[in-house]
């Protein structure tokens, strides 16, 4: 009898010790990196009174930098060594692009959009966990474009698309600190009428490519 009760206790510590990475997440995060900006772009043009060319469609590659992003919001799950985690909050984008032959120089690029986030975790221990997340963002886009040389912003919507794998720090009292990467697709369709042709050019802008962020969380 004293063997089995003596079995029972290693398993039942061994078991307690399965448990001890177990992680509740309910965490605000604050997240600051890089998206791709616009890597092409296809141009619908209606000529207008003060227009010099004709109306027409044309299509332009772009010489796009990232867009510097920040992310606040949202992350929750439950881990028992793994489990289902997710995440919600607003994602806004800003950076420039530059389409080739249009002779337009560098334009502003903006999205602001709500950003849905779910996947799965992993804890190695109470300290430190993984995250593999699908996400899905849908808003605003807002755009430069150039009409016989005069720029002018018009406003859209826009759809981003992608994977992040990140991983998580508690750092004490409430405090975690971590970081994600993964790729990002998007489009924007933006209509743009300039100010002094009055030609309107409606936008569908392509874009694709890493994303990345350093981040801060607090749980509470």
């Amino acid at each position: 009898m004293r063997a089995i009760a003596a079995a029972i206790a290693i398993i039942a510590s061994t078991a307690s010790s399965a448990t001890a990475a177990d992680i509740e997440i309910h965490d605000l995060r604050a997240e600051l990196g890089v998206t791709p900006g616009p890597r092409s772009i296809d141009e619908d043009y209606t000529a207008g009174t003060g227009s010099t060319r004709p109306t027409g469609s044309a299509s332009y590659k772009s010489n796009a930098s990232p867009c510097i992003d920040l992310y606040v919001g949202f992350a929750g799950g439950t881990l028992h060594d793994h489990g289902f985690v997710y995440g919600f909050g607003l994602d806004a984008a800003r950076g420039q692009i530059n389409p080739r032959f249009t002779g337009s120089g560098a334009l502003s690029y903006a999205t602001l959009l709500p950003e849905l986030r779910v996947g799965y975790g992993y804890a190695f221990n109470t300290s430190f966990h993984i995250e593999v997340t699908p996400f899905l963002g849908y808003g605003l886009a807002a755009t430069e474009w150039s009409d016989n040389g005069s720029k002018t912003t018009g406003y859209g919507t826009a759809l981003v698309y992608g994977v992040l794998v990140g991983g998580y720090a508690r750092m004490g009292e409430g405090w975690s600190l971590g970081g994600n990467a993964g790729f990002q697709g998007g489009m924007a369709n933006v209509s743009v009428t300039n100010d002094q042709t009055h030609g309107q050019s409606d936008l569908t802008l392509q874009s694709g490519g890493l994303v990345a962020h350093i981040g801060v969380g607090y749980q509470f």
